[in-house]
């Protein structure tokens, strides 16, 4: 049973994610945010990484290095994911 401190955290927890409006903490953590409010201006400006740098007040390399690292981390997830998904359907053979 939670004792007092833990049931007031989870009740100000609760009220935070109410006031930010979002469902859940993944949609308030940094990296996300940051992720959200890039593609955002990257679909704003139609995928022009040097107008998207500009807006967002950084250097064009270091946006086209942070967009080639999250297509790479993308691209391991994703081969990570059908592995798994291979392994499963030997394993049920």
């Amino acid at each position: 049973m939670p004792g007092p401190r833990q049931k007031r955290r989870e009740h100000d927890r609760e009220l935070a994610l109410a006031y930010l409006a979002v469902g859940s903490v993944d949609e308030v953590r940094l990296d996300r945010v940051i992720d959200d409010h890039i593609k955002r201006v990257l679909e704003a400006t139609d995928q022009n990484l040097s107008l998207t740098a500009d807006l967002l007040g950084m250097h064009r390399r270091s946006l086209q290095r942070y967009v080639r690292r999250k297509q790479q981390r993308g691209r391991r997830k994703k081969k990570r994911a059908q592995a798994k998904r291979g392994r499963a359907k030997r394993a049920g053979r």
